[in-house]
């Protein structure tokens, strides 16, 4: 029984529709180019540093990847898009390294990230609360000090009154007498 050309119409501007989809569809997620980064995060002494956390973050500071380096401080991250992205190295919570980075296109990038030496302070103050009383209370004090000869700015202004003639004299005249 021959179709009729009403009821085969339909079914040819369905093949037809489907195969403009799958031409254009197709070649479209084909052409997605995606990056692979890799390389090593080195110390000071250029030595390799295993077990770091490297994230690739995107310009506001959210990860999108990440990946841990190896005994030889070697990494891989796979399926970057292009675009501006930032990278980031932590080792046991502490960040080692920022740095900005571009990818450009779906070659590989290989980075050799050298990190510095890293200063990590906290503070533990520790202590009953029981003995913290109205009668006893507890204080804690201390100075800033910086490892720079200046001096803090708040006592750049102590010093610059200090010096002024009036401050020396006790009179409030400005040190002009009268």
């Amino acid at each position: 029984m021959p179709l009729s050309r009403r009821k085969l119409r339909p079914l040819i501007l369905l093949a037809a529709l489907a195969i403009f989809v799958s031409a254009t569809v197709l070649p479209l997620s084909a052409q997605l180019q995606v990056a692979q980064l890799h390389g090593r995060v080195l110390d000071a002494q250029s030595a390799g540093v295993a077990h770091a956390a490297v994230i690739l973050q995107d310009p506001s500071g959210h990860a999108i990847r990440r990946s841990a380096t190896e005994t030889d401080g070697a990494f891989r991250i796979a399926d970057d898009a292009p675009g501006s992205y930032v990278i980031r190295v932590e080792l046991g919570g502490t960040v080692m390294l920022t740095r900005p980075l571009v990818v450009r296109g779906s070659l590989p990038v290989e980075l050799t990230l050298q990190t510095g030496p890293v200063v990590a302070e906290s503070i533990v103050v520790r202590g009953d609360a029981g003995f913290n009383t109205a009668e006893h209370p507890w204080t804690l004090a201390g100075d800033v000090v910086r490892e720079v000869g200046e001096p803090l700015p708040s006592q750049r202004v102590q010093a610059a009154l200090a010096s002024l003639p009036w401050h020396n004299d006790g009179s409030s005249t400005g040190g002009m007498g009268g």
